[in-house]
């Protein structure tokens, strides 16, 4: 008897090939709204939060004044139908939208996210939502008609109690001069960021004091790359060996132009080309 697993077949046996998830990303919007930055890490795992490589790309460009960031279970290779990957859906989304909001482009790739899950059965669903029900998170990010900067999410979560699928904001929008962060070691990074702790304070310390946040973007940068860091170092229990590898960190002008502070080379690959319909 095969064990079960995604897109089971009529005869039970799975006809899936992986599905891999995993991520921590954090963002820190100035607080004259003239920037945001953007770090995320690499870490990819398996089903069962066993580490593949640290390759994965969090975060990719749009068209040159985007980004798109996503945690959670963001692929699912299945041998038979459509597979899921949330930067495919992020570019067809991007490609096709006219005026290319944050919130228009979060909220379309939230409706395609939702028509992919919701094809799909209760066990398959259970089996990639995370304990709160969480499956996948993607957030669009640019400055709204050149002017405010915007950081717009969606979430797909999954209900076994109520036996229900829905999408909505993974969280409000960050104001001027606050941190936003999304996937595993949340706790870990509000800590660092709340500075009260002792291994807080020594992980931060060096960069910058917690109160200049959001006031330079080369800090800022420096501040959301040890933060993570502070997280890969201190997480425990089931989410130690789901985040992890080189840190990759964006910066994002109000002049829609996008600064990579460090990036894996292969990333670039995956961008969407400016101009590119």
């Amino acid at each position: 008897m095969c064990a079960g697993g995604i897109f089971a077949t009529a005869l039970g046996c799975p006809a899936w090939d992986a599905a891999f998830h995993g991520s921590l990303v954090v963002a820190i919007v100035s607080q004259k709204g003239n920037y945001i930055v953007v770090a995320a890490d690499s870490r990819e795992v398996d089903e069962s939060d066993t580490p593949i490589d640290d390759k994965s790309c969090k975060v990719i460009a749009l068209g040159g004044n985007t980004l798109f960031f996503e945690t959670g279970t963001p692929l699912i290779i299945v041998r038979r139908g459509k597979s899921w990957n949330a930067q495919d859906v992020a570019r067809a989304v991007y490609r096709e939208s006219k005026k290319r909001d944050a919130r228009d482009l979060s909220i379309t790739w939230g409706d395609r996210a939702l028509s992919w899950f919701d094809a799909q059965s209760e066990a398959d669903l259970k089996s990639v939502s995370e304990a709160k029900g969480g499956i996948i998170t993607g957030g669009f990010i640019n400055f709204k008609e050149g002017k405010n900067p915007s950081i717009q999410t969606q979430e797909i979560t999954f209900s076994a109690r109520n036996h229900t699928l829905t999408r909505g904001l993974a969280s409000e929008p960050p104001a001027l001069g606050q941190v936003m962060f999304s996937g595993v070691g949340k706790n870990l990074i509000e800590e660092f960021f709340a500075g009260k702790t002792l291994r807080a304070l020594r992980a931060f310390s060096s960069v910058e004091t917690v109160h200049r946040v959001g006031v330079n973007s080369r800090v800022d940068a420096r501040l959301a790359r040890k933060a993570i860091q502070f997280a890969i170092a201190n997480e425990t229990g089931r989410d130690k060996n789901t985040i992890g590898g080189p840190i990759d960190v964006a910066i994002l002008r109000k002049d829609g132009t996008i600064e990579w502070i460090s990036r894996k080379k292969a990333c670039y690959a995956l961008d969407e080309a400016a101009g590119r319909r």
